[in-house]
């Protein structure tokens, strides 16, 4: 209390009012979930702990991110879905925590590249609500599940975090993907009772069942899903740090030594392997249209144009060799790589995507958006959403509000039709919240690309130029995978994005600033290859 009396008046408020809530907190999750209680008031007492420590609290929840399925596993019901939430409240009370903190202290708010597109996008995002009459409840749940670690990139930009710690945090995240893709092999040799042992069990929100439990295709060798819980996400994990790993090693080969380049081929070996074995499509294309992408950006002219022909002639001598009319062989557990590879290209397989698959969810229900609900959607979360069940697998938490019959769908019938909405995630965040907000979220988008491409041409630290590179390829990743699978909506590839590109932009802030000094830290003579200097510079400056 004499601490309290030291204070100023507007920290004293501060510190009551977090009191307060978290007094009121622990009362209601008392009364509505006493197992959870303990939970709560743990996390509260290292609250203080985790206000002083926010960069190792970023990386204990970037390093967790991926494995959390099968942690989850072991936990009671009532905890495990406390603990889905528990990150994100987390980093939004840190956040919250920081802000004040910084209020008080005539800290300003650090401006960044995407603000006026986020409050745009929150904006436009109540405005379809209002519109759609859709619950706030409903509306926080749409636009949370591919929103949710925006919070994420401005705690990293008003934290200031170091250089030394972005460099400890990326070399920690490369490892933990290593890990994740040993585990993904692990299954192709121990088989599927390892498999059965790492399948996540379902999802349970209270009382009501959000995901049902595992549905993963056992193939005994392929389809490897590590932690992840399936294929297709642990493909596309893996698929963006080789990305990422992809531009650091063109930003640094010039200066590893013979045991770090070893390094990086191991990497890159054991990676790719996983990720064949994955039998994801959508991280293969999204690996190598990435890479395309960090290539020419790099200058790498000339592998960029046997990266061009190689594969495409290889692809015409594999169509040419395989000879496949039935699409469904490449689901069976006998389908080899190649057969998984030519099926995207068989008659049967194309008219499916044509006639309730994801091309006819790009073809014919995108356009009855646009027709009928054009510029604010149906309303955020009714349709394409976890948050009720629309165009999902899941029965979602408030079915009632699910605007799936406002779709005009009928080729097919209605429930063959809007199947593979969510899968096809720009046309589920199209039908959300419409084309302006659609607008808007690109709009973010194009921002952090923008952020990642100044960085690449104005630093001249490499290993900012690398993760520059990397994350450019990464978010281009992103934007084409999210034509098959609604990435953005995955934790274990929406934190990364937000993650990195908190990262970049405060290097971004402090080169617009010309201050070449505050995101690095005292090396010595080469910093074993990451840096040349002790100090960002400025290129031009």
């Amino acid at each position: 209390m004499n601490a309290l009396g030291k204070m100023r008046p507007i920290e004293r408020l501060l510190v009551w009012g977090c009191l307060v809530a978290c007094g009121f907190l622990i009362g209601l999750t008392a009364a509505v979930e006493p197992a959870v209680a303990l939970f709560v008031v743990l996390g509260l007492l290292a609250l203080p702990w985790a206000i002083r420590n926010v960069h190792v609290v970023v990386l204990l929840i970037a390093i967790y991110t991926p494995f959390e399925e099968f942690i989850l596993k072991w936990m009671p019901t009532s905890l495990a879905s406390a603990l889905r939430f528990a990150p994100e409240a987390l980093i939004l009370l840190l956040l919250m925590w920081l802000l004040l903190q910084n209020m008080g202290r005539g800290i300003p708010w650090k401006k960044t590249p995407i603000d006026l597109p986020v409050v745009l996008f929150l904006l436009l995002s109540a405005f379809s609500a209002a519109a759609g009459d859709v619950p706030i409840p409903v509306w926080i749940l749409g636009i949370r599940e591919f929103a949710r670690y925006i919070i994420l990139y401005y705690l990293v930009v008003n934290a200031e975090l170091t250089d030394r710690f972005a460099k400890l945090l990326t070399v920690a995240l490369l490892v933990a993907a290593t890990a994740e893709a040993s585990i993904g092999l692990l299954q192709a040799v121990l088989g599927n009772r390892f498999s059965l042992f790492l399948a996540p069990e379902e999802v349970t929100v209270g009382s009501v069942v959000v995901r049902q439990g595992f549905t993963q295709i056992l193939s005994g060798g392929t389809r490897i899903f590590g932690t992840l819980g399936r294929y297709s996400r642990f493909g596309f994990f893996l698929a963006l740090f080789c990305l990422l790993g992809l531009g650091l090693y063109l930003a640094l080969r010039t200066r590893l030594g013979s045991r770090k380049t070893l390094a990086f081929v191991a990497f890159a070996s054991l990676m790719g392997a996983a990720m064949v074995l994955s039998f994801s499509r959508t991280s293969w294309l999204a690996l190598y249209v990435g890479g395309l992408i960090a290539l020419l950006a790099s200058g790498r002219k000339r592998i960029l144009f046997l990266a061009l022909v190689i594969p495409l002639l290889a692809a015409v001598l594999m169509l040419s060799w395989v000879a496949l009319e039935d699409w469904s062989v490449a689901r069976t557990e006998e389908a080899s790589v190649a057969e998984r590879f030519t099926a995207t290209f068989s008659p049967d397989y194309i008219s499916v995507l044509l006639t309730r698959g994801r091309l006819f969810i790009l073809a014919k229900v995108s356009p009855i958006v646009l027709r009928d609900y054009t510029w604010l959607g149906l309303g955020p979360g009714t349709i394409g959403s976890m948050a009720t069940g629309g165009g999902t697998n899941s029965p979602g938490l408030f079915p009632d509000y699910s605007h799936e019959d406002w779709l005009d769908v009928t080729d097919v019938g209605r429930t063959a039709s809007l199947r593979f909405l969510h899968d096809v995630g720009w046309v589920a965040i199209l039908a959300q919240v419409g084309v302006l907000g659609l607008a808007a979220y690109l709009w973010i988008i194009v921002e952090l690309v923008r952020t990642s491409l100044y960085c690449l041409r104005r630093c001249d630290d490499r290993f900012v130029k690398g993760l520059s590179l990397g994350y450019l390829a990464f978010v281009t990743a992103i934007i084409v995978g999210n034509f098959s699978t609604f990435v953005l909506s995955l934790r274990a590839v929406s934190m990364y994005l937000w993650l990195f590109g908190g990262i970049l932009t405060t290097y971004w802030i402090r080169l617009r600033a010309g201050d070449t000094y505050s995101l690095a830290s005292p090396v010595r003579g080469d910093h074993e290859g990451l840096d040349s200097s002790s100090r960002l510079t400025v290129v031009g400056s």
